[in-house]
């Protein structure tokens, strides 16, 4: 029996059947997912034609039997014959491409699984926009997107006959994590320290901090008193509308780890200042001020190359505000002022 599938349709002929007794009468046929069976089309009267052709919702991949008997003029009917069965592939003997993934929205830096679900296929090969890695040749590969958008997905398929290729347009959505950047600045010799967390994260909608200490904030970028000397691992939670990313590290204050207060070298006046302040030192030379408020956001920075320095701070608000300042030597040393109209 032959049997031709192709897009919802299926055609079969046969050999004409022989009765020497009493001739044939009419021929049924059935299609089905195993031999014998009607589960697709139901025992159909074909009249006397030993072929036929159908319309019929076949599955991509699915092997589909015909089923064909004849009824003699006298009323008997025969058994049934099936065909081998023929799989329904869309482009004949070629490869048909297809694929699924773990998860089609997902914050960048977390894991993306492919997983190759192509028919008649021998290899596949992947092609990745934006992804790390950007291609394999593995069946179910995993990959990463470390920046948010939508991308393309391309798998092609192959056998012995051929290819088949199909790109998914924008089938990946990647939400923006969190990108954590902090940087802690130290005030004070000795207990209690000042610590300014200088947060320069991006894409950071919430903000919540374990300072290690047992103390917790939920601002942007804080700063903390730590009353004893020790070290401290501090915490930092941050997210937004889809996506979290946490960062940890340890700060140690006193002893060799601590960095210098700026006083023991620089004097800072005047403070409380309205106008200006200066900045003087006997024996070392100023390379970078830089101006932080308390939210650790930079308000101003300015290079000197000179031991003595006036800032303009007229335009700044009231407040308390830190200086980080930048020697010729590499050495950064840190202060603080209060402006006050």
């Amino acid at each position: 029996m032959d049997t031709i599938i192709t897009f919802n349709n299926i055609s079969a002929n046969w050999q004409a059947f022989s009765d020497p007794q009493s001739d044939i009468n009419q021929y049924w046929y059935s299609v089905g997912t195993q031999a014998g069976d009607s589960n697709v089309i139901a025992w159909t009267n074909n009249g006397s034609n030993n072929y036929f052709s159908a319309n019929a919702n076949l599955t991509i991949g699915t092997t589909y039997f015909v089923n064909v008997r004849a009824i003699n003029n006298a009323g008997l009917v025969s058994a049934v014959y099936s065909s081998d069965g023929a799989k329904y592939l869309p482009n004949g003997n070629l490869p048909y491409a297809q694929f699924s993934c773990s998860t089609s929205q997902v914050c960048s830096g977390e894991n993306v699984q492919f997983i190759n679900q192509s028919i008649a296929a021998d290899s596949v090969h992947w092609i990745f926009n934006g992804a790390t890695p950007n291609s394999s040749n593995q069946p179910n590969p995993t990959v990463i997107y470390n920046n948010g958008g939508t991308y393309d997905v391309t798998l092609i398929a192959y056998n012995a006959n051929g290819s088949d290729t199909l790109t998914q347009s924008n089938y990946i959505t990647i939400w923006q994590s969190p990108i954590i950047q902090i940087q802690p600045n130290v005030i004070g010799s000795q207990a209690p320290y000042y610590v300014v967390f200088n947060n320069q994260s991006q894409y950071v909608d919430n903000s919540l901090w374990d300072f290690g200490d047992g103390q917790t904030g939920t601002d942007f970028a804080p700063y903390h008193q730590y009353a004893h000397d020790g070290s401290y691992i501090y915490t930092y939670t941050a997210s937004n509308s889809h996506c979290t990313s946490t960062y940890s590290d340890t700060i140690t204050l006193g002893g060799s780890g601590i960095l210098q207060n700026a006083n023991d070298f620089i004097v800072v006046y005047p403070n409380p200042a309205h106008k200006y302040i200066m900045l003087q030192s006997p024996s070392l030379v100023m390379d970078k001020i830089t101006i932080y408020g308390l939210d650790g956001k930079e308000c101003m920075h300015q290079y000197i190359n000179d031991s003595i320095a006036a800032i303009n701070i007229a335009d700044f608000e009231n407040g308390t505000y830190f200086i980080s300042i930048k020697l010729l030597n590499g050495k950064v040393l840190y202060s603080k002022f209060i402006k006050n109209d």
